[in-house]
C-alpha cells in the first residue's frame, strides 16, 4: 500500500459490509482496498487443518476473490498484488503469522 496506508488501515472495522452468501463464517474484519477503494470483508475459516481465505468485494454472490490458503495469501502479497498485500500487512497486525516445520513429508 502507499503512503496512505494508515490512514487507509483507520478505516478497517469490525461489521461486514456485504452480505456473506458463500455461508463459511470465520468474518475477521472490512477494510477499504487502498490501490482500488474496493470495499472488502475478510473470512478465514479452517478447512482439513489449513486456514482457507474469502474477500468478499460486492453484494452479489459471485463477488469474491479467494486466494486459498495462508501459503497462497503471502505469495500473492509478495507479488504486490492487491486486494491481498492489504489483507495480509492487516492480518501481520492483527495477529501472529508464524511458520511452523509440517511433520509431513512431501508427497
Amino acid at each position: 500500500m502507499g503512503d496512505n496506508y494508515q490512514e487507509k488501515l483507520y478505516e478497517k472495522t469490525t461489521t461486514p459490509y456485504w452480505t456473506d452468501h458463500c455461508g463459511h463464517g470465520g468474518y475477521l474484519f472490512s477494510f477499504t482496498c487502498g490501490e482500488t477503494d474496493d470495499l472488502l470483508d475478510v473470512y478465514c475459516w479452517e478447512n482439513h487443518g489449513r486456514q482457507e481465505f474469502c474477500l468478499r468485494f460486492g453484494k452479489y454472490p459471485p463477488e469474491y476473490r479467494s486466494p486459498g490458503n495462508i501459503e497462497d495469501l503471502v505469495r500473492l502479497a509478495a507479488r504486490r498484488m492487491e486486494p491481498y498485500s492489504g489483507c495480509f500487512e492487516l492480518l501481520k497486525l492483527a495477529g501472529d503469522i508464524r511458520f511452523c516445520v509440517s511433520d509431513k513429508e512431501d508427497e
